[in-house]
């Protein structure tokens, strides 16, 4: 339905208020006011807890207002009905199925706390920053510094360290929700957005997207399938999965650790990077 594709479009960002169902060509009854009130509760709360300013775009992206309509029986079978000469009958067409959310509680460390392959080995080792925080709350004063748009390092992996320590304990725990791609490319400095674009957040759903992508390569007659597969990043935009260059080898083992605290990183090949 294009009004609730337009819908969601419009709340990618954080915004004063949530559009009024009135104004958004969405049938108004029972069902939908009580999805749209759910909607506008979880929105609200999703703003809190990022505490993102107008026109912010969520690292956490909304769930589409399709799934609250849905859980609230709104989106009805479709009938059809179908003659083929003298023979009439009905159809039931299915209601669309959509994965469940991924819902995870996870306690953020003070720096963004990687789990990555390393170079050469097949095992699997977590690499964490421990920051001692006994004397962070003695000072009667407190500093609010401005937001750094850009880390001077000359490696993507440090500079990423560098940007997860200036965010607050609930950025930390969404970060470390992501699939994040590491750049080989070598810079002077890493701007945010240049981070923001190799990190996909919901770690299991971009594995499990990246594994059906590898399926369809490897069959016969359903390669194209394969180059529609997209998945979205932080800033909230769509990227083909053929179009990043990493070992397919790494999503496999990835995937035999399930779920596990700390972001999960591929590494890019050659010197590329997720333009």
């Amino acid at each position: 339905m294009e009004a609730i594709k337009d819908f969601d479009n419009k709340h990618r960002a954080s915004r004063a208020f949530v559009v009024p169902l009135e104004e958004t060509g969405i049938k108004i009854n029972s069902k939908s006011i009580a999805a749209w009130k759910k909607y506008k509760r979880d929105y609200e709360e999703l703003k809190a807890e990022e505490n993102t300013g107008e026109g912010e775009v969520f690292m956490r992206p909304m769930t589409s207002f399709r799934k609250y309509l849905e859980k609230e029986n709104f989106m009805e079978k479709e009938q059809r009905r179908l003659k083929i000469g003298t023979y009439s009958g009905n159809s039931t067409l299915p209601k669309l199925h959509l994965e469940k959310d991924v819902v995870s509680v996870l306690e953020a460390p003070p720096v963004l706390d990687i789990v990555r392959i390393p170079e050469g080995s097949d095992e699997l080792k977590d690499e964490q920053q421990n920051i001692d925080l006994n004397d962070a709350f003695l000072e009667n004063t407190v500093n609010v510094e401005t937001k750094r748009s850009n880390y001077k390092s000359n490696s993507f992996k440090e500079a990423l360290k560098l940007h997860t320590m200036d965010l607050d304990v609930h950025k930390k725990a969404l970060w470390n929700d992501c699939v994040v791609f590491l750049s080989n490319e070598r810079k002077q400095n890493y701007s945010v957005h240049y981070l923001r674009k190799h990190a996909f957040p919901d770690k299991l759903f971009i594995l499990g997207k990246l594994s059906e992508w590898k399926k369809h390569m490897n069959t016969l007659g359903k390669q194209h399938l394969a180059h529609d597969i997209t998945i979205r990043n932080i800033l909230g935009e769509d990227v083909k999965v053929s179009d990043i260059p990493y070992r397919l080898d790494q999503v496999d083992k990835l995937r035999m650790l399930g779920m596990r605290s700390g972001a999960y990183t591929i590494q890019l090949v050659g010197n590329r990077s997720i333009i």
